[in-house]
């Protein structure tokens, strides 16, 4: 039977088609849901985007088939041979592969929530960051399988195979598994996450997944949990003296009255994260933001911290903070994803000056780095490296006091591996140079910056600083065409100028990923027409607020199609309040 009278019999009301042999056909895009195709042969077919939902594929022989974007959710393949398949990102829905022989098929990143794999061959199979969330592995074949990464919460392994399985970073909470039967390490995590442990002194929990787990008062001092994922996770009244939480996921964990004294946070997520009078003494945090996290009753927090939960006691600024925080409530900035207004303070006697280096750095979209810490996790990074190792090699002798900046925001992670580089150093006759690349073009910022906000400096026609420029001239085109082929590194760009300040925000504004405007810009965030009309008032309310308290406003737009917006106005007290939220430009 071929693929027209396939699809003929089907039209007609057939649903029967068992025992077939259809190996080897082209059936993309066949819409046969419900159909039975049990003991049939699809062997080598081609199966790309097709339609068999709820169908009977029990006993089928699938071995090499394509199923690309193939829907199968809630298809019965019991006992069916899926050897060697790739079925990455499938989703499955709770499709029953009871018995199923799946060895060696690649199931990256599959999502098989609630799906019955009892006595399913699993060997060898690549099960990478699958979600396997309520999946029963009874007594299945696990041997040699790689579920590195892997969710398997409130699965159940009962009498599974796990002779050479990998494990690391799997989520085991609420998994019903004989614990003696997992690598030590893995088993200590079990624990954790399902009997609690008080003591975790000094243990090594690096990379490991403790999502929603309960820490609440345990001992993690000088524990390390490098890219741990504690999502969730319940760390309240718990000891993390000296404990290493680098580029670990603390998003909406709860650290409430926590000792966080010498903690390396660097680089960690902390969106929501509950600090609630946590001890901040000493900690290390580059490249980590506290913008959304609360710090209520925190102590020695750094002063270079931002947050919108930290107002400065008995500060004469509060009633306005207080104001535009109540007239927003509720209001989202009107675009794809209806972002919310933030209210912030940069109080000046702590944070000193404000300027946008530090605010970018408060945000953690500029972070320190060097050209060994640049992550080499794609071509494009590699690429990258090997063009400012070039240009460096060519500028190094003739600047002091070199610096390596990474530049990180949505818009370039939604477009780009390779995050793009700063690089700023002062010239031998004390002004400062920057390098970087225009960000991008094709999710180019749709913002005209006023002139006002571009520095005319004279750094770069003094005579001191011609030799550095002709250095640049000659090596920028050769340096340009190491660069990777992407949006996010477009072509190399320089800035000179007698005050870092105002070199860098030149440098900024000419990457196509930053635009500046006056107070015009804050009607982005009034939006005061085309509202429903019980935000009218309110919205009016909002701009009222702003223009008549706020002086030097500015607003910054930050990305290229997620966009951040940040407006800064100087109080009449001399500090800036702000306002940020962000808009989808498609």
């Amino acid at each position: 039977m071929d693929r027209d009278e396939l699809r003929q019999r089907y039209s007609k009301g057939r649903k029967n088609f068992t025992g077939l042999n259809l190996s080897g056909l082209d059936l993309c895009y066949l819409q046969m849901p419900c159909a039975d195709l049990s003991n049939s042969n699809l062997s080598n077919t081609k199966l790309t985007s097709a339609n068999l939902e709820v169908a009977n594929l029990s006993r089928v022989n699938l071995e090499n088939a394509d199923l690309k974007w193939i829907n199968i959710a809630r298809a019965n393949l019991n006992q069916a041979n899926l050897r060697g398949v790739n079925m990455s990102s499938l989703n499955l829905g709770t499709a029953n592969l009871e018995e199923a022989n799946l060895e060696g098929a690649s199931l990256f990143n599959i999502r098989l929530g609630g799906t019955n794999l009892t006595g399913a061959n699993l060997s060898n199979t690549d099960l990478k960051r699958a979600w396997l969330n309520k999946v029963s592995l009874r007594n299945a074949n696990l041997t040699g399988a790689d579920l590195t990464g892997a969710n398997l919460q409130g699965s159940d392994l009962t009498g599974a195979n796990l002779t050479d399985a990998k494990f690391d970073g799997v989520c085991w909470l609420q998994v019903q598994i004989d614990p003696s039967l997992l690598p030590e390490k893995d088993a200590l995590i079990w624990r954790i996450s399902n009997q609690g442990v008080d003591n975790l002194h000094s243990i090594d929990l690096s990379n490991t997944d403790l999502r929603s787990v309960n820490l609440q008062n345990t001992d993690l001092s000088d524990t390390n949990l490098c890219k741990a994922n504690l999502l969730f996770a319940n760390l309240s009244g718990a000891n993390l003296t000296g404990a290493n939480l680098s580029s670990a996921n603390l998003a909406q964990a709860n650290l409430t009255n926590t000792n966080l004294t010498d903690v390396n946070l660097t680089n960690a997520q902390l969106c929501k994260t509950n600090f609630s009078s946590a001890n901040f003494q000493n900690i290390q945090f580059n490249g980590t933001s506290f913008f959304n996290a609360n710090l209520v009753g925190t102590i020695n927090v750094p002063p270079s911290i931002l947050s919108t939960s930290i107002i400065p006691l008995n500060h004469p600024d509060t009633h306005l903070l207080n104001e535009i925080r109540d007239v927003t409530e509720e209001l989202t900035c009107r675009s794809e994803k209806d972002d919310p207004y933030e209210i912030f303070i940069w109080n000046t006697i702590d944070k000193g000056k404000f300027t946008l280096e530090k605010l970018l750095r408060a945000i953690a979209y500029l972070i320190p780095t060097s050209i060994d810490n640049l992550q080499r996790i794609s071509p494009d990074t590699d690429k990258l490296t090997k063009a400012y190792q070039f240009l460096l090699s060519a500028i190094e002798e003739q600047l002091t006091d070199i610096e390596l900046w990474q530049l990180e925001t949505e818009s370039i992670g939604d477009v780009s591996y390779a995050r793009p580089c700063i690089v700023i150093g002062r010239t031998l006759d004390g002004d400062w140079l920057g390098v970087t690349t225009q960000v991008m073009s094709v999710l180019q910022i749709e913002i005209n910056t006023d002139e006002k906000f571009y520095v005319n400096d004279r750094g770069a026609v003094k005579p001191e600083n011609q030799k550095l420029i002709s250095i640049l001239d000659r090596v920028l085109p050769e340096a340009n065409k190491l660069l990777p082929d992407s949006e996010a590194t477009e072509q190399i760009i320089w800035s000179l100028a007698e005050n870092r300040d105002d070199m860098l925000q030149n440098l900024l504004l000419s990457t196509k990923h930053f635009g500046v405007k006056d107070i015009r810009g804050g009607e982005y965030l009034f939006q005061r027409t085309d509202v429903e009309d019980n935000e009218v008032d309110r919205r009016e309310s909002f701009a009222t607020l702003v223009i008549d308290n706020l002086d030097d406003v500015r607003v910054y737009f930050i990305g290229g199609c997620n966009v951040d917006i940040y407006l800064l106005g100087k109080t009449k007290n001399h500090d800036w309040i702000g306002i940020q939220t962000g808009v989808t430009w498609t």
